[in-house]
């Protein structure tokens, strides 16, 4: 059986750990290796040629249009590696964006990355062209929207209207969107103004973001967090699908095996309508006017905006 190398001792070349052991994985840990000011543009352009990244793009593909696949259930085995997969790209997405983040502005935030074992990248910043390059060889292409939509932006920073009830507007972009046919890869960075009835500035670009591993200048929370160094890679990437009906958010929300796992209402009920925060909660991944502390009963909740 293939272990994973003890990454306490010193790091072994990262061609030597790509072809020892080929994954996204390994990537990341290659990239968080790097030191300082080295670049990582001929390490990605290793592991985009190579064959197994190829697999990877064949298995998104099968899961790239929401008709030709079906929620996550514990016998769907393949797509369950497909989704881990995912994810692994989701952690080397992460770490290639880190650069395109602003500062910290809370020391707890990089208190969570010790507790994590987490160290920020040193790797001199890789653009954003080169970034759109490497996760084409998974099938992933940009895309831009001038119209702030939660399934494809996510806020990086807010600044405040004078007009409270003011909506989001968009007025720059870090970085964009990647799609993989209709499944939402990564969601566009960008910088908004709105008014106090719709996004506060320091909640709605700085409160904790779920779904997601890490950003430079904001707590995140997944499913990987606190479990071991091998476990934590078996989480599987969150689903959102934009289709020509309409959207839909946490698609594997929909499965029986999280319906069944759901935390109920004490009286047994069938489960409850979302609130308004709630759903606004589950399609942004964070709180936008209010930091709170969400319940986990709703955040197994998908969303179908899709028209019947």
């Amino acid at each position: 059986m293939v272990t994973e190398p003890d990454r306490a001792a010193e790091a072994p070349n990262w061609r030597d750990r790509l072809e020892r052991y080929p994954s996204l994985r390994q990537v990341f840990h290659a990239l968080c290796d790097l030191g300082g000011e080295e670049d990582a543009t001929e390490l990605l352009d290793f592991a985009a040629q190579q064959d197994w990244m190829a697999d990877v793009a064949r298995r998104a593909a099968n899961e790239a249009r929401l008709d030709n696949t079906m929620p996550l259930e514990p016998e769907t085995d393949d797509l369950l590696t497909t989704l881990w997969e995912l994810y692994a790209a989701s952690r080397v997405r992460d770490v290639l964006l880190f650069a395109h983040q602003p500062a910290p502005i809370e020391d707890s935030v990089r208190e969570l990355d010790k507790a994590l074992y987490r160290e920020p990248p040193r790797f001199r910043p890789v653009g954003i062209d080169e970034v759109i390059r490497f996760f084409a060889a998974i099938g992933a292409q940009p895309v831009t929207e001038a119209s702030f939509d939660p399934i494809l932006h996510e806020i990086v920073t807010c600044a405040a209207s004078e007009d409270e009830e003011a909506p989001i507007q968009i007025i720059g972009q870090a970085w964009p969107a990647l799609m993989i046919g209709e499944l939402v890869f990564t969601r566009a960075g960008v910088h908004i103004t709105a008014g106090a009835a719709h996004a506060v500035p320091g909640i709605a670009d700085r409160s904790t973001l779920e779904w997601e591993y890490w950003r430079r200048h904001r707590h995140t929370s997944d499913g990987s967090f606190w479990w071991g160094s091998n476990s934590q890679w078996r989480t599987e990437i969150r689903r959102d699908y934009i289709t020509s009906s309409g959207h839909v958010y946490d698609y594997d929300a929909f499965s029986s095996f999280r319906r069944r796992n759901r935390l109920l209402t004490p009286d047994d009920r069938a489960d409850q309508p979302l609130t308004a925060d709630q759903e606004s909660f589950i399609k942004n991944r964070c709180g936008l006017r209010t930091e709170v502390d969400p319940d986990s009963k709703y955040l197994s909740y998908g969303i179908d905006e899709r028209r019947r």
